[in-house]
């Protein structure tokens, strides 16, 4: 009894060893279970976060975990790692410098999938009831729209990045993508608006100071949208631009209380 209960005390002590932390966790986890999807993307997001200069390997756990999820239908499947690699190889074309785009149509391709993914899955929940969005459907749409944006496909970016905030308007990064969108297009004015919706709709104020960058860096051709104010630049709402932006940005936003404030017309 004595030898057996030694024998069970040494093998929960080697087993402790492989639960120090995620990454040694998920390395033994893959050598255990590698046919396990679940195991293959749990390290390739413990590399990542170790990691993250090692993008050849993490995108080879993350492209390990997809072919065993490959032959599923849709509506078996789930988004997650599809994401999560799209969000890999969006990580390693920008480490590339714009070498090539070939990780960047990667990421379009894998976050495509994603998105049929999520609406089969969910028709299949529903029983085929036309059920609308969750709110975590957005990241299949904005990785796209970062993908479409760095392949220079202006027009898709911002479909996909307008999707994505119809989807969680709550989420701040949204409102930067459509303006990015926007920007790539040459249309300053709507990305000022965006940035503007997106800060009355979450009160964030990074999206302040990128509305005050944007002005300055030329959208503002008058130059009066940005004022000394007595904690740094200011948003000048006497200015025609300013004035015309915040209107339509707090009607967008559903915020008649500001549009008041403002003393919006035909708000």
């Amino acid at each position: 009894m004595g030898l057996i209960a030694m024998g069970f005390a040494a093998r929960t002590w080697v087993r402790n060893l492989d639960w120090k932390d995620d990454l040694t966790m998920a390395t033994t986890s893959v050598q255990t279970s590698p046919g396990s999807f679940k195991v293959h993307r749990l390290l390739a997001a413990s590399l990542f976060q170790s990691d993250p200069g090692n993008l050849d390997r993490v995108i080879a756990e993350a492209n390990q975990s997809l072919a065993i999820l490959e032959s599923l239908p849709d509506k078996l499947d789930v988004p997650i790692p599809w994401n999560q690699a799209a969000g890999y190889y969006l990580a390693k074309g920008d480490s590339l410098h714009g070498a090539t785009a070939e990780p960047y149509r990667q990421a379009v391709r894998i976050a495509l999938r994603s998105i049929a993914i999520e609406q089969a899955s969910r028709l299949a929940r529903t029983h085929g009831a036309d059920a609308s969005e969750p709110r975590n459907a957005a990241e299949g749409y904005r990785i796209l729209a970062s993908a479409y944006l760095r392949v220079g496909n202006a027009s898709q970016a911002l479909s996909a990045a307008r999707h994505a905030q119809t989807d969680d308007p709550a989420n701040v990064e949204v409102y930067g993508e459509v303006a990015d969108a926007y920007l790539a297009q040459s249309r300053g004015e709507d990305a000022a608006i965006a940035l503007a919706q997106g800060m009355f709709a979450t009160s964030n104020g990074l999206l302040r100071a990128d509305l005050l960058k944007l002005y300055q860096s030329g959208v503002d051709s008058k130059g009066c949208a940005v004022i000394s104010g007595p904690r740094g630049p200011a948003l000048n709402p006497a200015c025609d631009i300013v004035r015309r932006d915040l209107c339509a940005a707090a009607a967008l936003a559903h915020r008649p209380d500001l549009a008041g404030q403002l003393h919006c017309t035909n708000q």
